[in-house]
């Protein structure tokens, strides 16, 4: 007996990881990507700049962040916020890569790229906030522990 699995993707603009941002609920946002909706929407900002400038698409199998030069491209299968809640919720979850498809709706290789491109599009934002920087202490905090 052979018996096939059939998965429906939904498109990006229905997908589950869009009714979790528009329900405006923290507890369901903090389950999903480890942030309440105030931290993701400030990270967000940051993170829009630079999704606007690159691309991820590349001809070699890195990732090449370069500049776009033509206006009339394809457009993306995810947005910015829906690439930054998939590398938020893939760190948070470490889980299979065909959940993620499922609660983006996007299918396994725009998953795939799209992580990779998120997550160098996210290490790049978070070195230019410097509450996110590792220091070590100054001399007065060294004494104060």
């Amino acid at each position: 007996m052979i018996v096939f699995l059939v998965v429906h993707y939904k498109p990006p603009a229905s997908s589950s990881w869009v009714h979790v941002y528009a329900s405006n609920s923290d507890k369901v946002m903090i389950w999903f990507t480890g942030l309440n909706h105030a931290a993701f929407n400030y990270l967000s900002v940051m993170f829009e700049e630079m999704y606007n400038k690159y691309t991820p698409n590349s001809r070699s199998r890195f990732i090449v962040l370069k500049k776009r030069v033509n206006r009339y491209r394809r457009p993306k299968s995810l947005d910015y916020r829906g690439c930054l809640a998939l590398v938020l919720a893939h760190l948070r979850s470490r889980g299979s890569l065909n959940w993620l498809c499922m609660l983006f709706g996007t299918t396994y290789s725009v998953t795939q790229l799209f992580l990779r491109f998120g997550r160098r599009l996210l290490s790049l934002v978070l070195k230019n906030i410097p509450a996110t920087k590792v220091t070590m202490p100054s001399v007065e905090d060294n004494r104060e522990y």
